[in-house]
């Protein structure tokens, strides 16, 4: 095996890619301190599978990815990439077909390594292996590190032994001999715990040997149930044909009577037609006769008012006229008693003149005068009662006129009253004989849903 190519791409201080071309013979690195000689000898370590960051002088494996300077930014994932050229083909490994291999190790930060082998994903324990197989690895003494070879020295016969293994090549037998015995190990537990599954099904046997036959006789029986189910059907599908003949049947008795139903609706239609048109005529002759009633009513109650008032003025012109009788009375009393007065009067100056006719004559005059007066005013007080009591007493025929009057009129309110209420009544009954109808009505458009539902049941057994 020869390394014929490094390619470094962030791994450490290796930024940019870089690419070592290793030629045949000796390779030697050069240069002062610090300038990454260690650090591809590390990226050739950490690219056949080392698994220890500490074995990279790191803190864990993340930091072996460049994590940035002042002038240059951390990067995210870092990779190397090793060319070699294999001398003789190892049947034994699958890799060793080809006489060059090219194997790659990346990591991403926060995801873990992954390997490849010729483009193809591989396992870290593959790498390992392909190593071994050839006396490397990570950890074998053809790298030799700084107190390697006093290691070597100073070790013990076990520690001489895998240096003497590792040198004569049989290290990657060693690593396959312990994988076989691993998967030997796990073949032998898988053996034992199929030996306790085949006694656990064995056991079952018997349990699942009983279930079989009761399911053979749950089938039979099961079988049975479906017959017996299907003649139950045929049964009521057979039923169910004469239900249907019959509901049929009684389909086009229905039918007929819900023709001669539909004649009796037409004929009620015509007639609540017309019975609407007259309701509609009779209802607005109800209502001017309402009007009219309530304006008789009004009129009544107008006309009661007006004989109160003219009862309440009767009663006061006969008071008036007691009144102006007693007076007249009283001023036909004063009048004899003035007139008796009058010619006692008279008679004293007929007396005085026969004795004295020159005395007193002017007392007398003034008397006569006075007395004249007094007569006057009270004949004119006797016309005016005389006169009122005729205004009474035509007033008082003119109120006895209007209460006849009124009571014509109050006898032909009742009568139109009378004649109001018996058509209102007319009214009333129609307005029942409608309701009649509709009454009607209803039961048809119950007997058209009882048809509905027939039909519906019928669709459902079809």
């Amino acid at each position: 095996m020869k390394f014929t190519r490094l390619k470094i791409i962030g791994f450490k201080s290796f930024v940019d890619t870089t690419i070592l071309d290793i030629k045949s013979g000796l390779t030697g690195l050069v240069g002062p301190n610090g300038c990454g000689k260690s650090n591809i000898v590390e990226a050739i370590k950490w690219n056949m599978g080392e698994a220890g960051p500490s074995k990279l002088r790191a803190g864990e494996m993340d930091d072996v990815i460049f994590s940035g300077t002042n002038g240059r930014p951390s990067r995210n994932s870092a990779e190397v990439i090793l060319n070699l050229e294999l001398d003789n083909i190892d049947t034994s490994n699958k890799f060793s077909n080809n006489d060059q291999i090219e194997i790659s190790r990346k990591i991403n930060k926060n995801e873990g390594s992954t390997y490849k082998v010729n483009s193809k994903e591989v396992r870290q324990r593959d790498v390992q292996i392909l190593f071994a197989d050839y006396a490397l690895g990570s950890r074998s003494n053809a790298i030799v590190d700084q107190g390697q070879i006093s290691k070597i020295i100073n070790s013990k016969p076990t520690e001489r032994r895998l240096i003497i293994e590792e040198a004569s090549g049989i290290t990657g037998v060693h690593a396959r001999r312990h994988e076989t015995e691993l998967k030997l190990k796990a073949t032998e537990n898988n053996l034992e715990k199929l030996e306790d599954i085949i006694s656990n099904d064995k056991a079952r046997l018997k349990e699942l040997s009983k279930q079989s036959s009761q399911a053979k006789k749950y089938k039979d029986l099961s079988d049975k149930i479906r017959n017996t189910e299907a003649i139950i059907l045929f049964h009521k599908w057979n039923n169910s044909l004469l239900n249907i003949e019959n509901i049929r049947k009684n389909l086009t008795q229905y039918s007929d009577k819900a023709d001669i139903i539909t004649g009796k609706i037409s004929n009620l239609t015509l007639k609540v037609q017309n019975s609407e048109s007259s309701i509609t005529s009779l209802r607005d002759s109800f209502q001017n006769h309402q009007s009219v009633l309530n304006k008789l009513q009004l009129e009544h109650n107008l006309l009661d008012k007006e004989k109160e008032s003219i009862d309440l003025e009767i009663e006061n012109t006969n008071n008036n006229t007691k009144s102006l009788e007693q007076e007249l009375y009283k001023e036909k009393e004063l009048f004899q008693n003035l007139s008796k007065q009058q010619t006692e009067i008279t008679k004293e100056i007929t007396k005085v003149i026969k004795n004295n006719p020159n005395k007193n004559l002017d007392l007398l005059k003034s008397n006569m005068e006075e007395s004249q007066k007094q007569e006057t005013e009270q004949y004119n007080t006797y016309t005016e009662a005389q006169n009122q009591l005729s205004n009474h007493n035509t007033k008082k025929e003119n109120l006895i006129t209007i209460i006849n009057k009124l009571k014509i009129e109050y006898t032909n309110l009742e009568k139109e009253k009378y004649n109001n209420e018996g058509e209102i009544k007319i009214l009333i009954t129609k307005n029942n004989v409608n309701d009649e109808n509709y009454n009607h009505d209803n039961e048809i458009r119950n007997i058209k849903t009882n048809l509905h539902k027939n039909e519906e049941v019928e669709k459902k057994i079809h």
